[in-house]
């Protein structure tokens, strides 16, 4: 159900485009017999009708889906130049203009000019609003077009944007060969706008930072993976694959003495960081594997090929993670600026609470995956995993420069170089992992790797 700030946006633009359309018209209205004084009381009615829907966005209470119609800066401007007057303001001028057309005399003449010059404002903004939203519905037709193909087996799809006589874009969208397509288990799926705006990915630089990321954490992954400077793409997606799957089973092996997660998972503890991270790993490991973003891949197209790498960079990444148990109680620590100390460099960072942090409307954060540079500082770019209804977990980007979500991803980095954090004391079984000198060593030292002695679990003092 649309929302009243919604509807009343969507009023404004619907009569900022009568009033362009009955400008347009007035040489044929002329033409036809309309006298230029019902013209211009044409004209100022429409005005009117313009300011006052947009006193309507004014007044409407505050929706972030609104804002993506037009912006949420446009909206600002909106209020602003119908703050100007007020609503009986705004009548009053109106009908003192619209008696004063045709009449020949400096009082006349100057009301008429100040509803111009009280319109002008109002009208530019209505102008712009309505083209934005041409524009936002030229490239949701886009989007759709796209969403169509990823899911259909077998198609192939050319996307072209032309403006003028300069081609913009060029794109070629595959769909998964058929029996391909994505389930609910592993789809790579899409967010709400809301969600998106929560979780900051709606930022203009999210993209560049997404890539900054990959390309510094892509030589980690041929390092970690004993793979060569210049692999082939698909050996490093089978390397990375193979070692998730490798992880996966011992974890699975762990949760036999350590326990399983609770259903909803809530209240979780140390012992089920070994659970927590082997559904996790299973999670990113499917896609490289099956579904519609793997088989489009296969296929040859480019923008599923820098899907399935985005994949394969934090399925390395999250098996690789130094993991760490903040419990939510533990969020609002305070750290002092002097402790504050440099992290380690080229490191990830797998952050995991008891319970999901509620950050806003459909966006509870579970776990974390944050990642450094060279130089110690954090990416702009965080990982997050996010219990969503039903019991299953998403994953998803999430920005740290912007967004609701980013402000708690700011007090957790704060955490993760300031606070004390304790080490599980190392646990060290024979190998190989799973033989029955393994399985009965882990079983003795059941309690050690409760406290994530096996996985280095990092956590604060109680």
């Amino acid at each position: 159900m649309a929302s009243e700030k919604f509807e009343t946006v969507n009023h404004f633009i619907a009569e900022a485009r009568k009033l362009r359309e009955m400008m347009l018209a007035i040489p044929e209205s002329l033409k036809s017999g309309t006298s230029e004084v019902d013209v211009i009381k044409q004209d100022m009615a429409a005005r009117l009708d313009l300011a006052r829907a947009a006193r309507a966005v004014m007044s409407a209470p505050h929706d972030p889906e609104a804002g993506k119609i037009i912006g949420a800066v446009l909206l600002g401007r909106i209020d602003a130049a119908a703050s100007t007057l007020s609503p009986d303001e705004w009548e009053t001028a109106a009908a003192e203009a619209i008696a004063a057309a045709g009449q020949d005399n400096e009082d006349a003449v100057a009301k008429m000019r100040a509803w111009m010059d009280a319109t002008k404002p109002i009208a530019s903004i209505g102008f712009e609003a309505m083209n934005r939203a041409d524009e936002q519905s030229h490239e949701i037709m886009l989007e759709g077009f796209r969403r169509a193909a990823e899911q259909t087996p077998g198609s192939n799809f050319q996307i072209t944007e032309i403006v003028g006589d300069t081609v913009v874009t060029n794109e070629t969208i595959l769909g998964p060969a058929p029996g391909s397509e994505d389930s609910d288990v592993h789809s790579v799926g899409r967010l709400s706008s809301s969600v998106g705006s929560i979780l900051g990915i709606d930022d203009d630089r999210m993209e560049t930072d997404i890539s900054h990321l990959v390309q510094s954490q892509a030589p980690l992954v041929l390092e970690r993976n004993n793979l060569v400077r210049h692999a082939h793409p698909g050996q490093v997606r089978l390397a990375v694959s193979d070692r998730l799957t490798s992880k996966t089973f011992h974890d699975l092996e762990v949760v036999g003495v350590t326990g399983d997660l609770p259903s909803p998972i809530a209240k979780l503890e140390k012992r089920h960081f070994p659970a927590l991270r082997a559904q996790l790993m299973l999670q990113h490991n499917l896609p490289l594997t099956e579904g519609a973003t793997y088989s489009r891949a296969s296929r040859g197209d480019r923008s599923a090929q820098g899907i399935l790498m985005q994949l394969v960079i934090l399925g390395d990444m999250l098996s690789s993670a130094k993991p760490h148990f903040l419990p939510v109680s533990e969020l609002s620590a305070q750290v002092r600026d002097e402790d504050l100390r440099p992290l380690p460099p080229e490191q990830s960072f797998l952050v995991w609470h008891d319970t999901a942090v509620h950050i806003g409307d459909g966006v509870d954060i579970l776990a974390w995956l944050f990642a450094t540079d060279g130089q110690g500082n954090m990416h702009p770019a965080a990982h997050v995993i996010r219990t969503v209804p039903g019991g299953a977990l998403e994953t998803s980007w999430c920005s740290l420069r912007q967004g609701q979500a980013s402000e708690v991803a700011g007090q957790i980095t704060r955490l993760l170089r300031g606070a004390n954090w304790n080490t599980a004391r190392p646990l060290r079984l024979p190998k190989p992992s799973g033989s029955k000198e393994w399985k009965k060593a882990l079983v003795r030292s059941s309690a050690r790797a409760k406290e994530g002695g096996l996985h280095g679990l990092q956590f604060l003092p109680a």
